[in-house]
This record gives structure tokens, C-alpha cells and sequence, in this order.
């Protein structure tokens, strides 16, 4: 086993979690109820430590920095129902699909699924038009990459965008290529919260969730992760860490998410590491 991470709660190390709690609750305090869930875990056979052999990330808020692209698309889009738009409301439904976002923002409304495919369309074209060429993401996102790559490790999307703007955004930052397999809210039933885009992009990719690693932003992501059962790391690239407690592991960015990487297996080496 060249390259690994826990793949299950509660087998994090402790400075990850503790960074982000320490300053509510006295660190011995956390340290106590860690060990005892750990050991708990361990007798009950909850922690195994296996080789990530694939690895999911989603898109919007992840590979791409295109929350606040998304946000103004979605005020603009907005106001030709005369419907204003909070930033706290657009957080709080950030990472849906956008049919199910239509109904929370009109409540009551009967669309046909005939009009919420025509609402979606015209937001999402209006954001590809306006960001065209404006489109980064994040950093260590590449090196990260150019390690999964150089490890061998296959890497997927599983976003709730639809399929235009997952290729859309693929294509802006050169790395279609890049991923075995990329998953859209319109290849799927349900959308995330539900586990089906994780699920179905384990099976395109022909992998094992067991010992996948999903990459998330959102509450809603990562709750999709859980149901599909597979271990999730979060970025607190949309939301501060105390909103996606939720996550396997909490991180600010990619480079972090190496390091942690490399540091929750003292046998193994991480990414990047030979």
C-alpha cells in the first residue's frame, strides 16, 4: 500500500479538526472525546485504512472559482421576475440543481419540467456568456492534480451543474482530459443532496467507493457524499468551516489538503511524495 488515507469518521488525526474547534472548546476536552471515538470506532471495526484508488471532486466552488460568477448570474437572472436575491439565500442553496433551486425560490409555483429545463437553460447560458474567459480555480489545484496523475490515482467530476456547464468550465481551464469520467445533474434522477451523481460517476470510473475520496464545498455536497456512502473532504472555499462540520476532513485549499494528506498515514506517503 504505496499511497493512503483513513476512509472512515473519526480515523482523522487530530490538528485538522482541532484548528477549527479549538477556539470553542478547550483542546483537552476535544482530545478526550477524540480518543474515545477512535477507540470506540476501532473495536466496532469502523476504521480501515485503505489506498485511494479514485478520487471525485465537484466542480463549482472545487475545480472552479465560480461562486460569485454564479451569484451574479443567478441576481441578474432574477430580476427579470422582479425577485431579489440575498447572499445568504443563494448560499443556502448553493450546490442544488438548479430545478430544485426554482421551486424554493417560488414557492407555491406549479413550473412544468418543460419550464424549469427552460429557466435553467437561460440562467446557465447567461452565465457562460458573461464569464466566458474569466474562469480560475484554486490553489494547488493543478500541482494536486499533476500528483493524483503522477500517483496514478483516476480522478472524476460529479457536479450539480448540467452537462453545458460542467464542459463548459472543463473546457475554459484545459482539463476534460484530465478526468475518467465527469457526472452532471443531467445524468442522473436526482440531483445532489441525493447520492446518485457520486454514485454513478463510481461507476463510470469503474472504481470502489470504499476507497473513493470526494472533494466538496457545500453542506449539500457533502451530505450527498455521506448517502453514497463514500469519505469527504471539505474546502472552505464558499463556506467557513463551523458550516461543513460535516466533512471527513476540513481544509482551506489544495495544498493543505496535500499536506493533511501526507500526515494522517505516518507509513504511507501523500501526494507529491516519493
Amino acid at each position: 500500500m504505496l499511497y493512503s488515507i483513513p476512509v472512515a469518521r473519526h480515523s482523522l488525526r487530530i490538528p485538522p479538526k482541532a484548528r477549527h474547534i479549538s477556539g470553542k472548546f478547550p483542546l483537552l476536552v476535544f482530545i478526550i472525546v477524540w480518543t474515545i471515538s477512535r477507540y470506540i470506532a476501532k473495536i466496532t471495526g469502523m476504521i480501515t485504512e485503505q489506498p485511494i484508488t479514485l478520487i471525485i471532486f465537484d466542480m463549482d466552488g472545487v475545480i472552479a472559482d465560480t461562486t460569485e460568477g454564479h451569484k451574479r448570474a443567478w441576481k441578474e437572472y432574477l430580476t427579470r421576475y422582479d425577485r431579489p436575491l440575498s447572499d445568504s439565500e443563494f448560499l443556502s442553496f448553493y450546490g442544488s440543481n438548479n430545478e430544485e433551486i426554482y421551486n424554493t425560490l417560488f414557492p407555491g409555483h406549479n413550473f412544468s419540467a418543460a419550464e424549469l429545463h427552460q429557466m435553467s437553460e437561460d440562467k446557465e447560458t447567461l452565465f457562460r456568456r458573461r464569464y466566458g474567459g474569466q474562469i480560475t480555480t484554486y490553489p494547488g489545484f493543478f500541482e494536486f492534480l499533476d500528483n493524483c496523475d503522477t500517483m496514478g490515482i483516476p480522478m472524476a467530476v460529479g457536479s450539480s451543474a448540467n452537462r453545458a456547464n460542467v464542459d463548459f468550465v472543463l473546457e475554459e481551464l484545459g482539463i476534460t482530459r484530465r478526468f475518467i469520467a465527469t457526472v452532471s445533474s443531467d445524468d442522473v434522477e436526482f440531483a445532489k443532496p441525493e447520492p446518485d451523481i457520486f454514485l454513478k460517476a463510481v461507476s463510470l470510473a469503474r472504481g470502489d467507493k470504499k476507497t473513493t475520496l470526494v472533494i466538496e464545498d457545500s453542506p449539500i455536497g457533502i451530505k450527498a457524499a455521506h448517502s453514497a456512502g463514500i469519505p469527504v473532504a471539505g474546502l472552505t472555499t464558499t463556506h467557513p468551516a463551523d458550516k461543513i462540520i460535516g466533512a471527513d476532513l476540513i481544509v482551506n485549499d489544495f495544498f493543505e489538503l496535500m499536506n493533511e494528506w501526507y500526515h494522517t498515514s505516518e507509513l504511507c506517503p501523500g501526494p507529491g511524495v516519493a
